[in-house]
């Protein structure tokens, strides 16, 4: 695996490599359906299991707050315990496999999915669901990286996650960490995310909420400062987060 930035083997005027960031259109919504739909009745399977009752008075993604908060269930409880890893299966999904090679067509570089992995990300309404804004490239092991960010519910104007344009540009120096990151693990301290937040910026941040329709998706590099998309929607925020790697 190359440990160069991605998108710094793009061509100058490449959209990745001039913001950051691009929206992909995939094409088949029947399948982000399908998607869709099996990540639902996982995770309603994985909180009736976990609460030991059979359903969930009006269950979907998109009013998940409202049933959790019928059910009496603890939010952070569930996380906690069924994890946001998804099983194996789901990155052998027909949508999740279009998605992969749509990436790969538009930075003609062959990708797969690193580690196998795929995760799920929850935000609820008006709630402090979600990481402050920061840079995955300061984890060095991301820099090679693609993140994709696939919205499954509640991503809108007053609720996506957020993206700074331009900002993978940015030198270590013109932003800075609440904490380092050496050796392998988080140096020690008070952390209160999993992520170090800004402590400092030379750059004027402007955050912006990407208008992704159902069954697109977005391509950012783990330079970009983003993070910290809170939810003032009326909709539960999930989100499929997803990193791609060089094949080679």
């Amino acid at each position: 695996m190359n440990n160069s930035p991605l998108h710094m083997r793009l061509d100058q005027n490449h959209l990745l490599k001039c913001y950051g960031y691009q929206i992909l259109r995939h094409g088949d919504l029947k399948s982000y359906n399908s998607l869709k739909q099996e990540f639902s009745d996982w995770l309603h399977d994985k909180t009736a299991q976990f609460i030991k009752r059979g359903s969930l008075e009006g269950w979907s993604l998109e009013s998940y707050h409202n049933a959790l908060e019928g059910a009496k269930v603890d939010h952070h409880a569930l996380i906690k315990e069924i994890k946001r890893q998804l099983p194996n299966e789901f990155s052998h999904h027909p949508y999740i496999k279009k998605m992969v090679a749509v990436a790969s067509d538009c930075t003609k570089t062959k990708l797969k999915i690193y580690n196998d992995k795929l995760e799920f990300r929850v935000c609820r309404p008006s709630l402090s669901d979600n990481n402050p804004l920061h840079r995955d490239h300061w984890f060095p092991y991301f820099t090679p990286l693609l993140n994709v960010y696939l919205p499954m519910s509640g991503s809108y104007v007053d609720s996506a996650m957020q993206v700074v344009p331009r900002s993978h540009l940015w030198s270590d120096e013109d932003v800075v960490p609440t904490f380092p990151y050496e050796g392998g693990k988080p140096v020690k301290g008070s952390v209160a995310y999993s992520v170090p937040e800004i402590a400092s910026s030379a750059k004027k941040i402007e955050p912006h909420r990407p208008d992704i329709i159902p069954g697109d998706f977005m391509l950012f590099s783990p330079l970009c400062v983003h993070g910290g998309g809170s939810n003032s929607s009326h909709e539960t925020r999930f989100s499929f987060e997803i990193r791609l790697t060089d094949e080679l």
